[in-house]
Formats: C-alpha cells, structure tokens, sequence
C-alpha cells in the first residue's frame, strides 16, 4: 500500500471513530430519556393507584349515602303508616266515646 491508501485508510478509521462517538453520546442521550421516561411511568402508576383508592372510597361514600337516603324513605314510609293507624284509632275511639 502505498502512503496515500494509508492516509485514506487512516482518514477513514477517523470518521468512523467519530461517528462511533456520536452514536454511544446518542445512545447515552437515549438511556438517560428512557431513564426518565421510566421513572415517569413509575410515578404515574402510583398516581392511578392513589386515585383508584380514592375513586373506591367514594363510591363506598356514594353507596352509603344511597342507603340512608332509602332510610329516610322508608322511615317516612313507616312514620306516614303509623300516623294513618294512629289517626284510625282515635277515630274509633271517638266513635266509642
């Protein structure tokens, strides 16, 4: 080989050292985003599961606050019932009177 094919071998070993470099710096660029990435994800996740928890818990609030509403509707259910039987009775106690 004579000096010129060394040059250009040498200018080519050159280049390709430099790209070699910019692709690890790419590939470090590209670990440290899907590292954040990551841990973003992360995050998230925790994030649902807090608001599951809390989604949970008020639809237990919801179901309870349901369940007293038909509580009261059926005391006011049973208190109307017993003012109508009240109301029979002293009716029948007037007649007897």
């Amino acid at each position: 080989m004579g000096m010129g094919a060394e040059t250009a071998s040498f200018d080519e070993l050159a280049t390709l050292e430099v790209k070699i470099g910019r692709i690890a710096d790419q590939m470090d660029d590209i670990r440290n985003v899907n590292g954040q990435l990551n841990a973003e994800i992360n995050r998230l996740r925790e994030e649902l599961v807090s608001r599951d928890q809390i989604v949970e818990e008020l639809r237990r609030d919801l179901e309870r606050a349901r369940k007293d509403r038909r509580d009261i509707a059926r005391e006011d259910l049973i208190r109307g019932k017993l003012t109508t039987l009240l109301e029979k009775i002293e009716s029948l106690e007037s007649v007897s009177a």
